[in-house]
């Protein structure tokens, strides 16, 4: 190759190259608390860089530190890098031709030695780790917050998550988990919705992601899952005595006694159960009527709001639920039990159920139940889409059930036990 058609040719600079500062620490707000973010987005110098947000300062210098010592010593670097390496290496090929130097024959050894170390690297790397110890390392950087900080039941899901991949195929290596493993699982949960599925894939999906993100493996087999959500069959609902034989059981029974409120929350304001979770005693307002009486006529009498705050929201969209007489009654009996038990909540609510004779439950039901005879009852879509912070075509695709008309009444004057 001639000399002067290299000459004439743009080189790409060497790779590898830090700028002074990278990465860029920076400070945010967000829902009123302060970060600090410890900006790695690079396309050329680290390509699974994120903005990863921490607690302390201190923290956020010390994933700096980490991240240059990383990109200093080599252990990172891109698609884009190894490219230009490689055309770094054709040309010094070609320029040896034209003009031998023993400068260009080191810097072919050198660019060589980088290459091989490179992928030598990635491969001890990815088959190193069993997928019950990766799971092990993901909980562990949720839970001590590496990137944010999470909610209590955002940490309860991964470590759920962790358990159920560790079952399954702790044994093998991530590189050996292929979509066949993925699709016998998800197939195998055949008595679950298909929305229940789906959230399967996405959490093994988020799983996958920080292995790739943090080096330890390639390529995210949950992609090539595809779960069908369409839904045939008319989503389920409680019957009026099915009803009253939860609340009745639960009433009745001091240890289930903890969860009424819950309920109540849930089958006549048709909160989801996260809201609920995160309410506050401030949030239920009782005896208040913020509404315009002719929009909110056929909801019956308004007790008051309940305020679902962008926190506590599913959406991150606020909302004012309004309190009807049903939820009221059930509120003012029992305004000294907590809205949501914190203290074995799960079990205590399965217990609960078999109590009360349900042998099987489907997801979400008792919103499911709220929506469909809220519907029903005021024969408005778009209050019943606000009022359950949906929209219109989910609740009619996954939500709502047409119901009795005869049966509207007596869902909405249940009454508590021993009230008149």
């Amino acid at each position: 190759m001639p000399c002067d058609f290299l000459a004439d040719q743009d080189l790409d600079p060497m790779p590898l190259v830090i700028r002074e500062g990278f990465p860029r620490i920076r400070q945010a707000v967000k829902n009123g608390t302060t970060y600090w973010i410890c900006d790695c987005r690079s396309k050329r110098l680290y390509p699974d860089g994120k903005e990863m947000w921490f607690a302390t300062q201190s923290a956020a210098l010390e994933k700096r530190a980490e991240v240059q010592q990383m990109l200093e010593s080599g252990n990172v670097v891109s698609e884009i890098d190894l490219a230009c390496l490689k055309r770094w290496k054709a040309r010094v090929a070609a320029l040896k031709e034209c003009k031998p130097n023993k400068e260009w024959e080191i810097i072919e050894e050198a660019v060589d030695k980088f290459i091989r170390s490179k992928n030598k690297a990635e491969e001890k790397k990815e088959d190193k780790e069993t997928i019950a110890e990766l799971c092990a390392l993901w909980v562990d950087a949720k839970t001590r917050g590496d990137y944010r900080k999470l909610r209590v039941s955002t940490l309860i899901e991964i470590k759920h998550t962790a358990t159920k991949i560790t079952q399954l195929w702790g044994h093998k290596t991530y590189q050996s988990l292929d979509k066949e493993n993925i699709r016998t699982f998800i197939e195998s949960l055949s008595e679950y919705s298909q929305m229940t599925k789906k959230k399967w894939v996405v959490r093994i999906g988020g799983f996958c992601s920080w292995v790739i993100a943090n080096g330890y493996g390639r390529g995210n087999p949950c992609r090539l899952v595809k779960v069908s959500t369409e839904q045939k069959d008319r989503p389920e609902i409680l019957t009026i005595e099915q009803t009253k034989q939860l609340l009745t059981t639960c009433e009745s029974n001091p240890r289930f006694l903890p969860m009424i409120k819950f309920l109540a929350l849930g089958l006549f304001a048709g909160l989801r159960p996260n809201e609920i979770q995160r309410l506050k005693p401030e949030d239920i307002q009782l005896e208040q009527q913020p509404f315009t009486r002719d929009r909110y006529k056929n909801v019956g009498q308004i007790n008051g709001i309940i305020d679902i705050k962008v926190v506590a929201s599913k959406t991150g969209r606020p909302r004012k639920v309004v309190i009807n007489d049903t939820l009221a009654r059930y509120l003012f009996k029992y305004s000294d039990q907590p809205i949501f038990p914190k203290i074995n909540f799960r079990r205590n609510f399965d217990a609960l159920r078999k109590a009360a004779g349900f042998d099987r439950w489907t997801q979400d039901i008792i919103r499911h139940t709220s929506s469909s005879y809220f519907v029903s009852k005021t024969q408005d879509w778009q209050l019943t889409a606000s009022q359950f912070g949906n929209s219109v075509a989910v609740l009619e695709r996954y939500y709502v059930d047409i119901v009795n008309p005869t049966s509207i009444d007596q869902y909405y004057d249940i009454k508590p036990l021993n009230s008149i």
